[in-house]
Order: structure tokens, then C-alpha cells, then sequence
């Protein structure tokens, strides 16, 4: 059963005793609390049974880096962010270029080239709110379609 509850930006947090003892309330319902504020104090029945906190002594464990990408991973982070989806451009850039060969690389930039310019000629010149408008009239049934164009365009401003 908790013994006090405080609300915090309207959530709820209960505080709980898994020991029976008696609870001694230092503030009353209802007033303001900051971080360190001591709002009761418990004497517990077997005082032994309750865990202590110490400061952690130990050493943390690092996190592994995630391997590198292949170069036809790389080749779809890239591509994807030319669809205007949000990733890690430099790092797959450098990835890719480290580990493919010259033809791969003139694919990839051509592609991805061919794709920017296919994009930017729906936009050239023409107000964005009526292109916007203009594609979504053209592609009713299948807006699918006109959502990498958008992000693209966004995202590669």
C-alpha cells in the first residue's frame, strides 16, 4: 500500500513500503516538493530487510560500436536519405566509399543523381504549395507515391 503519493506535471507517483513499520509524515498533503525535500520517514519493524543504497564503485561496461556497413548497405542508407528519410548521411558516404568499387560508385551517384533531378523538376520555378497540390490531384488513389517526394524535397533543401 503506498504510503505517500506526489504528482508531478499531472502524473501520479506512488511510493511503497514492502516492510511493515511506522511512517512519520514530515509535509502535509497538498505542499510543494522539491528534489532532496524529505517527505516522511519510515521505522521499520526489521530494518535489515530493507535494501541500502551505496555509490557505485564499479566500472560500466562500454556499449559495442555497431559494425561497419557494407558498401550495399551503405548504398541504401543513401538512398534513403535521398527519399528524405532522416540517417546517418556521412557515416554511410564514408562506409560506401571506402569499400566499393568505381563502378558501384558511378551507379550509386547517378542514381541517386538522376533521382534528386527527377524531384527537383517537379519544383523548379513553381510555387511548392501548388506542386503540393498538383501531385496530390494526379495521385489520389495512390498517395503513397507522392510521400518521398515530399520528404525529399524537404529534407534536401
Amino acid at each position: 500500500e503506498p504510503y505517500v503519493e506526489a504528482e508531478a506535471m499531472k502524473m501520479i507517483m506512488a511510493f511503497k513500503a514492502t516492510e511493515s513499520g511506522s511512517i512519520r509524515h514530515t509535509l502535509s498533503p497538498g505542499s510543494i516538493i522539491s528534489a532532496g525535500d524529505m517527505i516522511a520517514s519510515l521505522t521499520l519493524k526489521d530494518p535489515t530487510k530493507v535494501k541500502q543504497i551505496s555509490t557505485f564503485s564499479g566500472r560500466l561496461q562500454s556499449i559495442p560500436q555497431p559494425p561497419a556497413l557494407t558498401a550495399e548497405d551503405a548504398a541504401e542508407v543513401i538512398s534513403l536519405a535521398m527519399d528524405g528519410y532522416e540517417h546517418d548521411v556521412e557515416a554511410a558516404i564514408t562506409s560506401f566509399f571506402k569499400s566499393a568499387s568505381p563502378d558501384e560508385a558511378e551507379k550509386l551517384i547517378t542514381a541517386q543523381l538522376t533521382k534528386f533531378v527527377s524531384n527537383e523538376v517537379l519544383f523548379n520555378g513553381q510555387d511548392e504549395a501548388n506542386v503540393v497540390g498538383s501531385l496530390v490531384k494526379a495521385n489520389k488513389d495512390k498517395l503513397q507515391t507522392v510521400i518521398p517526394n515530399l520528404l525529399s524535397k524537404k529534407q534536401l533543401k
